[in-house]
């Protein structure tokens, strides 16, 4: 059968208007100027808008035709909601008198005014303090390199007044999770209902934590009975990688979703990095940008941390449909990429020719 179409408005102002005539004791033709004909595109035109309006419900009930507002009351209904924005921890180090305290809850602030706020007291010892921060701003505004300098608002008597970004304690924020991932998320739900804790509730549960937009389920990781999660968190400036406060982060959010006989192990997977070496033509910067995207679109959709294969096919087909590209050889990878369970492989650098 074929899919219902929905009549052109002209067809419907006709049908109102012949309709309209036919009620007539006089069902002639009306003139072109008639009241008849008014009448009849007025009626078609009310007609065609409720027509609209049900196409427009019509796909309310299906999730990816739904208008956003829609999907995301369907997916409530399957517990799929939407991640909030997060907020940025890092951990700065502050010289001064040893004694002194910098309590929790001070304020501190970055030279374009994004302010932060000290989660612990830490007194200096040693001559320097080390204490954990979190960003007030919620979303990637907050994030924040090793290295960057931070002034107190209110200076404290005997310490430093500006401190040091540190490596330790990162976290990095997100940005509220879009549509577009609440909807992928959802429709996984639909594919895979909830069993108590099969390799879809693994998944479906990682990327419950924000940050975290792809993850693995690795069945008897350290032996029979044991559970491993690996997951990356494509969307950092850094590394994919997560870092330890990271990983601790999701897996204490498994801890509360996990059957009670599971022994859950949550793993930052091994980046194995993938160097290119591509002859393309034209060698243009624009041509060399659409391809690079090309390739890590590719990882992104292929590369897993369950171990497997990366087919050099896929990247010769990705290569050939950059826009712009004419021609091209794919010099490096020669030949398939295999990883084992716990690795991921990741985008390198480039080289062209």
């Amino acid at each position: 059968m074929a899919a219902y179409q929905i009549p052109k408005l002209s067809q419907v102002v006709d049908r109102c208007t012949t309709d309209i005539a036919e009620a007539m004791i006089d069902s002639a033709v009306p003139l072109p100027r008639a009241v008849i004909r008014a009448l009849g595109a007025v009626s078609g035109g009310l007609h065609f808008l409720l027509y609209g309006f049900l196409k427009w419900i019509s796909d309310q009930i299906i999730p990816d035709l739904a208008e956003a507002e829609s999907m995301l009351r369907w997916a409530k209904l399957f517990q799929v909601t939407k991640n909030p924005a997060t907020y940025a921890k890092r951990q700065i180090a502050f010289t001064g008198t040893n004694g002194v305290v910098i309590p929790a809850g001070r304020e501190l602030q970055r030279s374009d005014g994004v302010k932060y706020t000290v989660d612990a007291d830490g007194t200096v010892s040693g001559g320097t303090v080390t204490v954990a921060i979190t960003a007030l701003t919620a979303g990637v505004g907050g994030n924040i390199d090793v290295g960057t300098k931070l002034s107190l608002l209110s200076p404290i008597a005997g310490l430093n007044s500006e401190g040091t970004i540190g490596s330790g304690g990162k976290i990095d924020a997100v940005d509220e999770e879009t549509n577009e991932s609440v909807l992928e998320r959802y429709l996984e739900v639909l594919a895979n209902p909830p069993e108590g804790g099969n390799e879809a509730d693994y998944v479906r549960w990682a990327k419950e934590v924000s940050g975290v937009t792809r993850a693995w389920c690795l069945e008897n990781w350290m032996g029979l009975g044991t559970v491993g999660i690996a997951f990356v968190r494509d969307d950092d400036e850094d590394s994919i990688i997560p870092g330890g406060a990271e990983v601790e982060e999701v897996e204490e959010y498994l801890e509360t979703k996990r059957p009670v006989t599971a022994e859950l192990f949550v793993i930052a997977p091994t980046a194995v990095a993938q160097n290119f070496n591509i002859t393309i033509s034209p060698n243009t910067a624009q041509v060399r940008a659409a391809v690079e995207a090309e390739i890590r679109d590719l990882w992104r959709r292929k590369s897993t941390a369950k171990g497997g294969t990366l087919r050099v096919s896929w990247v010769r087909e990705a290569v050939s449909i950059a826009a712009g590209e004419e021609n091209n050889v794919v010099n490096s990878p020669a030949a398939d990429i295999v990883r084992v369970a716990g690795q991921i492989s990741t985008v390198g650098t480039f080289t062209w020719s």
